[in-house]
């Protein structure tokens, strides 16, 4: 009979997380930025009662442009992103915590907004965060 150790387990599991190399490291956060970018895209197409299609109408894009956004297949650039301020009447602002966590928050700028206006993506980071502790946490003991 074989026993497997929490140390197995955890390390088992440590190689899915960590990249091999600085350079896949830097793929990964750029990717999860752009996934950040777009879930508070699909926020706002959802507050606005929009599809792709009329997102792709509204930034003079093709659907199937907007679609590989989406996907992950087309990352977000600079131009892209101030076009989406532009059309959501919104601005994309990037802080720095001091836990070195990044996370990107949006508001929206033309108009007073309510509470329910605002999506802090640092609360489900730290909730993210909290999550992975308590896995490390369980994982080790």
């Amino acid at each position: 009979m074989s026993t497997t150790s929490n140390k197995d387990i955890k390390d088992f599991f440590d190689g899915f997380f960590k990249p091999e190399s600085y350079n896949e490291h830097i793929e990964r956060e750029a990717l999860m930025l752009h996934y950040r970018v777009m879930q508070l895209v699909e926020k706002a197409m959802d507050e606005k009662g929009w599809n792709k299609k009329v997102l792709a109408e509204k930034t003079g894009k093709s659907q199937s442009y907007i679609t590989q956004l989406f996907m992950g297949n087309k990352m977000v650039n600079m131009s892209i992103i101030a076009l989406f301020q532009d059309v959501f009447n919104m601005e994309f602002k990037m802080e720095t915590e001091l836990s070195e966590e990044k996370c990107i928050t949006w508001k929206y700028i033309k108009q007073k907004p309510s509470n329910n206006k605002y999506m802090k993506l640092s609360k489900a980071s730290s909730i993210l965060k909290a999550a992975e502790d308590k896995i490390n946490y369980e994982l080790t003991a």
